[in-house]
């Protein structure tokens, strides 16, 4: 008998619980907490040689295409290129 109360007090704080911490998480999550995951040292560089080469290529993109701008001509702001 006690034992069923004591679960269904349980029950009912976990309920409130769950209902509560919900909105907290929703809002850390847009203010960039999350968990970090442990990788292994081999996963780790090739996940910071990834990231290096994707801003590298984002990088040489956006030159190539100020460059490109210039050399075709192409209009700015109502003026055209001289």
């Amino acid at each position: 008998m006690l034992y069923k109360a004591k679960r269904k007090i349980e029950k009912a704080m976990a309920q409130v619980r769950a209902k509560v911490e919900h909105p907290f998480r929703v809002i850390k999550r847009q203010f960039g907490y999350v968990k970090t995951r442990l990788r292994g040292l081999v996963k780790q560089v090739r996940f910071c040689q990834h990231h290096q080469l994707l801003r590298f290529l984002k990088s040489e993109y956006f030159q190539w295409l100020k460059t490109s701008q210039t050399q075709l001509c192409i209009p700015r702001r109502k003026n055209y290129c001289e």
